[in-house]
């Protein structure tokens, strides 16, 4: 995909290299997950919300010179409720504007204004039941693969006002990542966590990346 696009449907994309250029991708929605319903004396738990509001991935990933905002993940739907137990709520979707599930390259771009996905009441019951469901991680980018060797860049670009209930305001990393500049190279190994503050290397002025003011 190349060339000035505004993507008005999340985009999809599963086992294939999507490349992504020059383009705009915002204020898409994933989906809720659905409520829960009742089965023999037990609430059914709620279904997962959507992952990835903007793009889900499950193939390589590369993204060059683009905008991802404005994009949410889906919120999980509540527990049913049951006269014995109450069903779990669903977890919230993970990767409010990106959720790579293989080798994610982001370059001179920028990821802002992204938020993931609420996890679902918990269905009641007298006895009980397990509760409400996870939150969503990642609130701007979300790497979720476990895969052998898999690695992962994001080079100049900028992360910012992305929010989550989760983990990772910005990104949440499950894998291995590189964070690369013109000048300094730093590497988050596995279950990393990126939710505060600002990191950016400058030379001549330039913030080659940054990421900042995530929730």
């Amino acid at each position: 995909m190349t060339g000035v696009q505004t993507c008005a449907l999340p985009i999809l994309w599963s086992d294939a290299v999507l490349r992504i250029t020059d383009s705009a991708v915002s204020e898409n929605l994933a989906g809720d997950g659905g409520t829960g319903g009742y089965n023999n004396g037990r609430g059914v738990d709620g279904g997962h919300g959507g992952a990835g509001g903007g793009i889900r991935a499950g193939g390589t990933l590369i993204i060059r010179d683009s905008t991802i905002s404005g994009n949410s993940a889906g919120d999980g739907g509540d527990g049913g409720d049951a006269y014995n137990y109450g069903g779990q709520g669903g977890a919230g979707g993970a990767g409010g504007g990106i959720w790579a599930h293989d080798v994610l390259t982001i370059a001179d771009s920028t990821i802002s204004g992204n938020s993931t996905g609420v996890g679902g009441t918990g269905g009641t019951g007298n006895y009980g039941g397990p509760g409400e469901g996870a939150n969503g991680a990642g609130g701007g980018v979300s790497i979720d693969s476990r895969l052998s060797g898999i690695e992962s860049e994001i080079a100049n670009s900028t992360i910012s006002g992305n929010i989550t209930k989760g983990a990772g305001g910005g990104v949440f990393n499950a894998a291995r990542l590189t964070r690369r500049s013109e000048e300094h190279t730093s590497e988050l190994q596995s279950h990393s966590f990126i939710s505060y503050a600002v990191f950016c290397l400058k030379k001549k002025k330039k913030i080659p990346y940054r990421i900042s003011q995530n929730k």
